[in-house]
């Protein structure tokens, strides 16, 4: 293929289909805005470029790559992959899931969505030594491999094709990690298990609710876990039920909104370090590291002597599009 930049969106798929046929699955062909060109990414390493030349010569140009596909096949590569497709970490799109479940109200999902499928479940777990904390991770568990044993999280994650209207034709980001959401990728939102409301229920009036990246809100789920707070939306504080965030006034919610920022940050850090030490499980993970440069809760023990505590369990849902 020459270098000329990809103008159509059937010629996007076309390349593809032609890289998955290749085995390079997390090759991501991707657009900022409606009205910009595709971009060809190397999901792994975070590499963008403009033409499938260019990528090519990625893939033998230094170690960078080498190293990135190695995390990968501890972590990502595995025979049971996420059922997602965010244009960032994740890039295998839907699972095999076939289970409908009940929804929240329709207006809460949003126009065109009606029904939620479950497409799996996973564990939170963490690694540690008395009451320091090395790694906290979630495992990807697929739809058949529930964990009775665990209490489950509070919240599920509810996953949908993000299809921006012309009003939204410029960029939108991710507000837990300030990149694109780009067009036919995975966006996500939280989902309160017990009323059945998206975290955002009760901060707005018109069913409108925040959304992020797959990869960022799984990330935000983790280090709340890990500060022993319970987890809300990133962007508003919301945690899915209509009168408690307003329980202390616009103050405490601001203190509330600084303190997850400052948590935001740690999640940075955390996962650049989970890049360097993760954690290699039977089924496919993503996670935390946590270091003496980003956290004082760093264990000084070596891995033999630290135990795995698995702690929850987490489903994970996919809008159904009319």
């Amino acid at each position: 293929m020459s270098g000329e930049a990809i103008q159509s969106e059937s010629a996007a798929q076309i390349l593809v289909e032609n890289y998955k046929a290749e085995g390079l699955c997390f090759v991501q062909v991707r657009r900022p805005s409606l009205e910009e060109d595709f971009e060809i990414v190397c999901t792994l390493c975070g590499f963008d470029c403009d033409s499938d030349e260019e990528l090519r010569s990625h893939f033998t140009r230094g170690i960078i790559h080498e190293v990135s596909l190695e995390v990968a096949e501890k972590t990502l590569l595995k025979s049971n992959p996420w059922p997602f497709d965010d244009g960032y970490i994740f890039f295998h799109g839907e699972g095999e899931g076939k289970i409908n479940e009940s929804p929240p109200a329709e207006s809460h999902i949003g126009i065109g969505y009606k029904n939620l499928r479950r497409v799996g479940y996973g564990e939170i777990a963490v690694r540690k030594a008395d009451h320091k904390i090395s790694k906290i991770w979630c495992e990807f568990l697929g739809n058949n491999n529930f964990p009775c044993d665990l209490d489950p999280c509070d919240f599920a994650i509810v996953t949908f094709r993000y299809r921006p209207t012309p009003a939204q034709a410029c960029k939108v980001s991710c507000m837990a990690c300030d990149r694109f959401i780009y067009e036919g990728k995975d966006a996500s939102t939280l989902l309160n298990t017990r009323t059945r409301e998206l975290a955002c229920t009760g901060t707005h009036d018109n069913g409108a609710f925040h959304f992020f990246h797959t990869r960022c809100i799984v990330l935000w789920l983790l280090i709340c876990d890990y500060h022993g707070e319970r987890a809300c939306c990133p962007d508003c504080c919301g945690i899915g039920e209509l009168s408690a965030e307003g329980e202390g006034g616009e103050k405490s919610v601001r203190d509330k909104v600084t303190q997850y920022h400052e948590y935001l940050f740690g999640v940075r850090g955390s996962s650049g370090a989970w890049f360097f030490d993760p954690e290699v499980r039977e089924n496919p993970t993503i996670g935390l590291t946590f270091s003496l440069r980003y956290d004082h809760h760093r264990y000084d023990e070596s891995p033999t002597q630290q135990k795995v505590v698995r702690k929850k369990s987490i489903t994970f849902y996919r809008a159904e599009e009319n």
